[in-house]
């Protein structure tokens, strides 16, 4: 609770905790107030803004690791991440033991029965035993309500939605720089995804339309270091590397249409949603598109193979064919990009005046061939995003 309460959420529960979370803002205040008064002091800050920004460019790939032990950041931000980081890691053990622990039991009461057979006496007393000690371990291991799971989910939507920002504001005036703001959006979005590991089987009940499609907004953004991260994350998920075992919801399959690059050049640049360009790591990406939905079909043609069986294909129909059956991610897809602002509309140019509106033309011939370049390239683009969908498929 005090990570979630008093660090990310700026409540106060006790002196001895805003004692502890005062001390780090006393020594940056303290810093900042020495700079002050001396004649270099303004361009010392914007010097220090200028390595931030820099830094933030070339942490893409490495993670957590990065953002904590990079110096430039502020501490409100780091402070931030961690707790985070903390948050996510708790819930993801947590869940993940108790569910063990529950597999566990169901084997070992399975085993009992038979060996009762055998020996009522002796199965009795030990069903007891391994009882008793697995009640005292769950005992022992609290899990994390229903509400706190729901409250994180929400403290992370909505840094995504503030750009960055913490939901503090407490750290909000610290964590103003582009690349403070970038390292939270890359720790809230890969954190995110996280949570929504199929084993964890949270996605479902916590991630709401809404969320998922505040999270697709990371997989565009325009600072590298953020969409690399959230990329590489989705890359594991995938092809089930690293904490990733089980395969994951057609959502989240879906979300490979937004991992292309656009064309240089600036009209290419706004129609691929004013994305950074992550180069080779956006044709990776289309490679574990593959080996995920090759998977998924092994495994939707073996559950139909076993549900015909037993005589139960209709079982299959209902339940399995949606959440096994790759071409159930085109309609996830389709909705993502239909709300796209960069998505071309069905009547041609209609949106074309809004997405140029920072292009001032001289002349009505020059406002037609940028609005009909722009149209070309929102065009080309979402060919582009349908390929990197639809050729895995």
């Amino acid at each position: 609770r005090f990570a979630l309460d008093t660090v990310l959420l700026g409540r106060s529960s006790s002196d001895g905790d805003d004692d502890l979370l005062s001390e780090d803002d006393h020594q940056s205040s303290d810093e900042e107030n020495d700079t002050q008064g001396t004649p270099t002091s303004i361009k010392s800050r914007r010097k220090s803004k200028g390595r931030r920004s820099e830094t933030a460019s070339k942490r893409g790939g490495e993670g957590y690791s990065g953002i904590l032990d990079d110096s430039s950041l502020a501490v409100a931000t780091r402070r931030a991440c961690a707790s985070i980081e903390f948050l996510v890691s708790h819930i993801r053990s947590t869940v993940t033991k108790m569910s063990a622990i529950q597999t566990s039991q169901q084997s070992s009461t399975d085993q009992d029965k038979e060996n009762q057979q055998q020996s009522v006496n002796r199965s009795r007393k030990e069903v007891s035993e391994g009882k008793n000690q697995k009640k005292s371990n769950v005992n022992n291991l609290e899990s994390p309500s229903s509400d706190h799971i729901k409250q994180v989910f929400g403290i992370l939507t909505q840094i995504l939605q503030d750009n960055g920002l913490p939901p503090s504001s407490r750290d909000r005036r610290d964590c103003r720089a582009s690349a403070d703001r970038a390292a939270l959006r890359q720790c809230a979005a890969v954190n995110l995804v996280r949570l929504c590991d199929a084993r964890l089987k949270l996605e479902k009940a916590y991630l709401s339309p809404a969320m998922w499609q505040v999270l697709s907004g990371t997989f565009l953004d325009e600072v590298v270091s953020v969409r690399e991260s959230v990329m590489d994350e989705l890359r594991q998920m995938l092809v089930g590397q690293g904490k990733y075992q089980h395969a994951p919801s057609l959502r989240f399959v879906s979300l490979v249409a937004l991992c292309t690059d656009g064309d240089h050049g600036t009209g290419h640049y706004a129609a691929n949603g004013n994305a950074a360009h992550v180069g080779k790591r956006s044709v990776t990406m289309k490679g574990s598109a593959l080996q995920c939905i090759t998977s998924l079909r092994k495994t939707c043609d073996l559950t139909l193979a076993q549900c015909r069986a037993r005589g139960a294909e209709r079982i299959f129909e209902e339940r399995y064919k949606m959440l096994l059956m790759p071409e159930f991610a085109v309609p996830f897809a389709l909705h993502l990009l239909s709300f796209r602002r960069e998505t071309p509309s069905a009547g041609g140019t209609a949106i074309a005046g809004i997405l140029t509106q920072p292009i001032v033309a001289q002349t009505e011939e020059e406002d037609d061939d940028t609005l009909v370049h722009a149209e070309e390239s929102r065009h080309k683009v979402l060919k582009k995003r349908l390929k990197w969908l639809f050729e895995p498929l």
